[in-house]
């Protein structure tokens, strides 16, 4: 995911969990972008006692990522536009947090099968700054069926079967 372009690729359950995010405009296809400036979307994200901390990472990480690019001018002009965006976000990135995003659990409230526990892997990428996310079902969690019955869904929506 880059800051110019965004997220480049996204599988059909990748839709069904976070929604679209390729081929959107006006920055809707970054996920930071959007958790600071869509509040519909942030919801889906759980438990809301975690946003914070969640922002936090966002923020850091994206800081790391600007210091990685140096004075690059793309990057220079989204975190401005953020910044206008959201007041939130120049708070936390006027804190000077700078790490990058660890693997880790995401929990998910999605709107049609709950709770997904979600096990992230970040790989990195040939080019700078370029990261795959891979996201699996968390053992010994209900997500695994819960990730197949969208799978299904999206399946039975593509092909019109039911």
């Amino acid at each position: 995911m880059g800051l110019s372009r965004g997220s480049g690729a996204q599988n059909r359950l990748g839709v069904e969990v976070f929604g679209r995010l390729t081929d959107q405009t006006d920055h809707a296809d970054n996920m930071v972008w959007r958790w600071f400036t869509d509040p519909a979307w942030r919801a889906s994200w759980a438990p809301p006692d975690t946003h914070d901390v969640t922002a936090a990472g966002f923020v850091a990480d994206l800081r790391a990522l600007a210091a990685q690019r140096g004075d690059d001018p793309a990057t220079a002009r989204f975190i401005d536009e953020l910044r206008a965006a959201s007041d939130e976000f120049a708070q936390i990135w006027d804190q000077h947090d700078v790490h990058r995003m660890q693997p880790g659990f995401e929990v998910l409230s999605h709107r049609q099968v709950g709770r997904l526990t979600l096990e992230c892997a970040v790989l990195q990428g040939r080019a700078p700054g370029q990261r795959l996310f891979l996201f699996r079902a968390a053992a010994d969690t209900p997500t695994g069926g819960r990730l197949a019955a969208l799978a299904s869904r999206s399946e039975a929506d593509i092909t019109g079967s039911s």
